[in-house]
């Protein structure tokens, strides 16, 4: 049996809504940024856990395993990107409030949950 809902309409928490700089976003660079955020973008990692590959291993350098970490911070292929992206996220974190962390100390995730990231790479479109 279905649970009734009667006439309300769903309406999400703020915290389960996207953010509305993502939002504005061409559709395509959203739709990676979110597919980064949650994980479900296509590395090595994931497409080994989705059995599209057999194994995680890096495409660009042949390291053991390709995730987000590995090609944000250690991919050789990709590093003036790194360099790029790593100097953006310094000088936005200096200059806004918020915890300061350095490359090393500041995980993949916890880059894209922030805000400011969202904003940074919305800029990019």
């Amino acid at each position: 049996m279905l649970a009734r809902t009667g006439n309300r309409k769903y309406r999400p928490s703020d915290r389960q809504k996207p953010d509305p700089t993502v939002a504005k976003a061409s559709r395509r660079l959203a739709s990676r940024f979110y597919q980064m955020k949650t994980g479900h973008c296509l590395t090595g990692q994931y497409l080994a856990w989705t059995t599209r590959r057999l194994d995680a291993s890096c495409w660009w350098c042949q390291y053991k395993i390709q995730t987000r970490e590995h090609l944000f911070k250690n991919c050789p292929q990709w590093k003036s990107q790194q360099m790029t992206l790593w100097a953006t996220v310094l000088e936005v974190t200096r200059k806004l409030p918020g915890p300061t962390r350095g490359r090393d100390r500041t995980s993949i995730a916890e880059l894209l949950a922030d805000e400011r990231a969202a904003r940074r790479c919305s800029s990019f479109s």
